[in-house]
Order: C-alpha cells, then structure tokens, then sequence
C-alpha cells in the first residue's frame, strides 16, 4: 500500500490571465505537476479576446475552475476575483503578465484557521 502524506488543507492555486494563452498552457502543465493532492487552479481571466476561453473549454481536470470577467477591471481586479473564489485554507498567486510557469514547489508550510486564505509563497520560472 502507497504511503500518503497527511494533506489536511485544501490549497487554491491562482493563475490570472490576459491574453497569455501560450503561457496560460505552461502554467496548467505546471500545476499539474504539484505532488499535493488537495488543489484547486482557479484561472481568473480578464477579458481576454485570445483563445483563452476555448483553451480553459478544453480543461476536464475537476480541480479546474474558469473564471471569466466579461470586462477589463485590471490586474486587482482579476487577482480579488480569484480571491473571492478561492475555496481553499491556503492561497497561491501566479500573475500571467511575463513568461511564467509554475514549477513543483516542495516544502510547503499549513497555515490553520485564517480567513481570507492565507497567501503562499509560489515560484515563478
């Protein structure tokens, strides 16, 4: 039988996007490398008139959630949408605005009781 860590917190992972729809798909690949099983990806899309809605259509992963604003409210705007529903304990950001990826993250620390989630840290490579 496989030994399972203790994963007692549900992690959101925010992707916000705009129009970065080749990046978008790097970032979907990288957190689908994440080990910890209890994630939710949520991708905040700002409008975006690229191919970032037919990409997200594509998505059968339940842990995905599209979240799509109809008008442009800007980089806070699109990060407190993701905020607003983020599901998990835990919270980690990915802003689309470079060439980014999510790369595995090892070491993660658990926060308990903290609403709003408690904001990790993520790296970008």
């Amino acid at each position: 039988m496989e030994e399972r860590e203790y994963e007692p917190f549900l992690v959101t992972v925010a992707i916000t996007t705009h129009n970065r729809s080749a990046l978008l798909q790097r970032a979907l690949a990288g957190a689908l490398t994440q080990t910890y099983r209890r994630l939710e990806v949520l991708v905040s899309d700002d409008a975006s008139t690229d191919d970032t809605s037919q990409l997200m259509a594509g998505v059968r992963d339940p842990r995905f959630r599209y979240l799509r604003i109809d008008k442009p409210t800007g980089i806070a705007g699109n990060f407190q949408n993701a905020l607003d529903h983020a599901r998990g304990e835990l919270f980690s950001f990915s802003m689309m605005t470079t060439n980014l990826s999510l790369r595995q993250s090892k070491g993660s620390q658990a926060v308990s009781g903290i609403r709003p989630p408690a904001i990790c840290q993520t790296r970008f490579f």
